[in-house]
């Protein structure tokens, strides 16, 4: 469905990176995981960046089944059927909920395919540190979310992740909990009602937290038992405190109502509870819930002991998530467990999990060359690496994948570097240009008998420069102006006449080019209204055209302009070698730059003197 040019990742990678990601700590790298990721890094070579925070959560989520629901198996993907889950983190109390539609039906035939995994591609969303910036909710927590959309075209899933963080901050906690506050409070109530309170157990944290869930389950389950509670409720007492001053602005950010006549009034859903909650304030006292049975779980063991204090099932919500995103049963390789871990995020940029089959990371990498092809030789990189790391059977089946990805031309991050490294060049060098690299590819060209490999090398780095300059002189490709401008090695300001020169000298160095050659010509006369051009390739007649310095290095095919005489003639030697029938041509290019040079080697050269070798 996504026609996206960004990468994607598969749904066992999102519900990987969902349990991974932490708003509360960013990595080094500061690139967003949900939002941001794939790639890991936004640059290449900066691997030794952290994009896990070492800090950050290692999320248990668990369901928070109120307010989930998950259309029964067996039920066609569709408009008709929806997949929510709503967890919260048992470590942390970060809420998540997963959201699954489908816009259509009809024609969406992978949706429905048993063995289908979405590849889903980052829209939209808010997000700390981003436009238009994160959603911050009426009880002051700091929301994000993240919106996707399968990118398969016969699928039309998209999937709304939204992180919420936790409603009881810190220092609600430390009011709930801290020893020596519940002490005071405790005190302050047993002198204030001495007789009242005579002989009570004092609370410990666990029972205050608990007491609080008690009150506020009952207002969304029980509503017989949700009653005012007397502010000289023993219980009230010696957990919140005289009057429930101590905790009063607690007490009303949960929606408990302080009454004249000394009571207070628990909260009060106007809605009924149907599951799944759809209401805000239900799922607000249900999301309170969950976190104090969280923080409940979270006590020493030694001060739980003795207490009769029920702990609702917790079910991990992963299962729930993956049936959610249909990846519940994704096919998963038996030799997982043997395979070496990557040190570079291969997986993770390819939007892969280490225990896929290699179908499915196969599957991934072409997805990820499908939604962002600028980047597909770092992808085949990946697949390559992968398919190393795995060995037997499974690097087997990768590297079948790897050599039909080259035998449809791709190649890898290496490869480029490689072919730069064929012409004695540097990819990080940031002074190459166009000019220079198709330069050193013409003077490399005629002094190879490997023109198909050269071609190739100098396509790869066109085609990873998008440059189509480069790959159109690989390809002897001559179907515009600036493809013929290159074809010829001249320029657009380049003289008829030279272009003349360049042209006989081009078919005299290779006759088979004859016809790309006649071509070329004719689309820079019809581009220039060049009447000169017109008449020689009708009559193939044409005077001495005139060249400068840049036109008599471009024909003796020497890129540099700094290189030295002895360099310059083994040039001349080699085009004289090549093509005698334009020794005249190319004696005319040696005495330019002589001139410009002031040399007396290439001068006495040009004029024919003996005294002076090619050795010298």
């Amino acid at each position: 469905m996504s026609t996206s040019q960004r990468a994607g990742k598969t749904a066992p990678r999102l519900v990987h990176d969902i349990a991974l990601y932490d708003p509360d700590h960013p990595p080094g790298s500061g690139r967003n995981l949900l939002s941001e990721v794939p790639p890991v890094f936004a640059e290449p070579h900066n691997e030794l960046q952290q994009w896990i925070s070492p800090e950050a959560c290692q999320h248990v989520y668990v369901t928070k089944p109120n307010q989930s629901f998950l259309s029964p198996p067996g039920q066609r993907r569709g408009p008709a059927t929806t997949y929510r889950v709503a967890a919260v983190c048992s470590k942390c109390r970060y809420h998540l909920q997963v959201v699954v539609n489908y816009t259509a039906a009809e024609g969406q035939r992978s949706q429905n395919l048993p063995d289908h995994i979405h590849h889903l591609v980052y829209k939209s969303g808010r997000q700390r540190g981003g436009p238009p910036g994160e959603e911050i909710t009426p009880k002051g927590q700091r929301a994000e979310a993240f919106h996707y959309e399968c990118s398969y075209l016969t699928c039309s899933a998209i999937v709304s992740v939204r992180i919420v963080s936790p409603l009881l901050g810190a220092e609600w906690v430390q009011l709930l909990t801290d020893p020596d506050l519940l002490k005071q409070r405790t005190e302050e109530a047993i002198a204030a009602f001495p007789d009242r309170l005579e002989g009570i157990s004092r609370p410990l944290p666990v029972n205050v937290l608990a007491n609080l869930r008690t009150y506020i389950n009952n207002a969304l389950h029980d509503k017989q038992r949700s009653k005012q509670i007397s502010a000289v409720n023993k219980r009230f007492l010696v957990c919140f405190g005289v009057e429930g001053k101590p905790c009063k602005d607690l007490l009303e950010f949960l929606e408990f109502q302080a009454k004249d006549d000394g009571f207070w009034q628990p909260p009060q859903p106007e809605s009924p509870a149907l599951v799944p909650y759809q209401d805000p304030f239900n799922i607000f006292l249900d999301d309170v819930v969950h976190e104090l049975s969280v923080l409940i779980n979270q006590r020493p063991a030694a001060e739980k002991k003795d207490q009769q204090i029920e702990q609702p099932s917790a079910v991990p919500a992963y299962d729930d998530i993956y049936y959610a995103l249909g990846a519940l049963d994704y096919p998963k390789s038996p030799r997982a467990g043997e395979f070496e871990m990557p040190g570079a995020p291969c997986y993770e940029d390819l939007g892969a999990v280490e225990d896929m089959s290699s179908a499915l990371i196969i599957e991934a990498y072409n997805r990820q060359v499908s939604v962002d092809p600028l980047r597909a030789p770092h992808y085949l990189q990946c697949l390559k690496s992968i398919g190393n790391w795995r060995g037997g059977s499974d690097g087997e089946a990768i590297e079948q994948a790897v050599m039909v990805a080259y035998s449809e031309g791709k190649y890898t991050e290496e490869d480029v570097a490689k072919a730069y490294k064929y012409f004695g060049l540097s990819h990080e060098d940031p002074n190459l240009t166009e000019d220079s690299i198709i330069g050193k590819f013409h003077a490399f060209l005629s002094a190879t008998t490997h023109e198909t490999e050269t071609r190739k090398q100098l396509w790869r780095i066109g085609d990873s420069r998008q440059s189509e300059r480069i790959k159109s002189a690989a390809e002897d490709r001559v179907a515009t102006v600036d493809q013929a401008l290159v074809f010829l090695g001249v320029e657009e300001s380049t003289t008829d006449d030279f272009i003349i020169t360049m042209y006989t000298a081009k078919v005299n160095d290779s006759p088979s080019s004859k016809d790309l050659a006649r071509r070329a010509v004719e689309l820079i006369a019809e581009a220039r209204k060049s009447d000169t051009l017109k008449h020689f390739l009708k009559t193939g007649e044409t005077g001495a055209g005139e060249m400068d310095v840049a036109d008599a290095y471009r024909l003796l095919q020497i890129p540099d302009r700094t290189a030295d005489d002895a360099s310059i003639l083994a040039a001349y030697t080699i085009c004289v070698d090549e093509a005698p029938g334009q020794v005249d041509t190319y004696n005319r290019a040696l005495g330019i730059i002589a001139k410009e040079k002031n040399s007396p080697l290439l001068s006495n050269y040009v004029s024919g003197s003996t005294q002076y070798l090619l050795s010298q």
